[in-house]
C-alpha cells in the first residue's frame, strides 16, 4: 500500500514535468503562421515524407532552404544517415495522420510551421516532424520510431 502511495505522486511530478505534448497529445497548439494554408502545408510535409521513403535524398536536399543547406551542410548523404537511422521500421506503407502548429525560432523570432506525419511502415511506426517557412521551404527534419 505504501509503495502505491508512493508511485502515484511520482508519475503525477512526472507528468506535469514532462508535459501533456510528451504524451501525445496537446493542449491549444499554437496556430500556423499567418499567410500560411493549412492544407498547402500538410501537402508540402507530406510530399517530403514521399520522398524520403522513395529515397530520392537530392529532392529532399534541394527542398531545404539555401542557407541552411549550407550553415549545416545539408547533403544526400545526411539525409540517408537519418533514413538509416529509422531502416528497422521497415518500407513506407501510408500516412496515418498529420498534425501541423505553429513554432517561432527563439534566436531570429522567424515564425514557422511544424508538421508532423505520423506514418505507417511495415515493421513499426515512424513520427516525421517537417518545419516549414512561410514560403514552404524545408528548415527543419527530425524522425523518430514509435
Amino acid at each position: 500500500m505504501k509503495k502505491n502511495r508512493i508511485l502515484i505522486p511520482a508519475f503525477l511530478l512526472f507528468f506535469l514535468l514532462t508535459g501533456c505534448s510528451n504524451l501525445g497529445f496537446r493542449i491549444n497548439p499554437t496556430p500556423i503562421p499567418e499567410g500560411m494554408d493549412e492544407t498547402a502545408t500538410v501537402q508540402a510535409a507530406c510530399d517530403i515524407v514521399t520522398l524520403l521513403s522513395n529515397e530520392d535524398y537530392q529532392a529532399v536536399v534541394d527542398k531545404f532552404r539555401d542557407d541552411l543547406v549550407e550553415e549545416y551542410n545539408v547533403s544526400t548523404e545526411t539525409i540517408r544517415d537519418m533514413m538509416d537511422a529509422i531502416s528497422k521500421a521497415g518500407s513506407f506503407v501510408e500516412v496515418e495522420s498529420t498534425v501541423a502548429v505553429g513554432a517561432s525560432n527563439k534566436d531570429s523570432g522567424e515564425e514557422y510551421a511544424a508538421v508532423g506525419v505520423y506514418a505507417k511502415h511495415e515493421s513499426k511506426k515512424v513520427a516525421y516532424t517537417i518545419s516549414l517557412d512561410t514560403d514552404l521551404a524545408l528548415i527543419g527534419l527530425q524522425m523518430k520510431l514509435r
